[in-house]
């Protein structure tokens, strides 16, 4: 099975000109989101804080 996240201006049909990037791997954005968030949670002042604002 194949995942992929499409550009809404493709969805939508309205964008005059293709946007540069239409389909984007699934697999390659969950792996980028997931390298940043553990970044993220290897600062402990991110993790302290957001603790505190909840």
């Amino acid at each position: 099975m194949y995942r992929y996240y499409v550009s809404q201006a493709v969805l939508k049909g309205g964008a005059a000109e293709r946007p540069a990037i239409a389909l984007a791997p699934a697999g390659e954005i969950k792996a980028a989101v997931v390298d940043q968030v553990r970044a993220l949670l290897r600062q402990p002042e991110i993790v302290v804080g957001t603790g505190r604002a909840v």
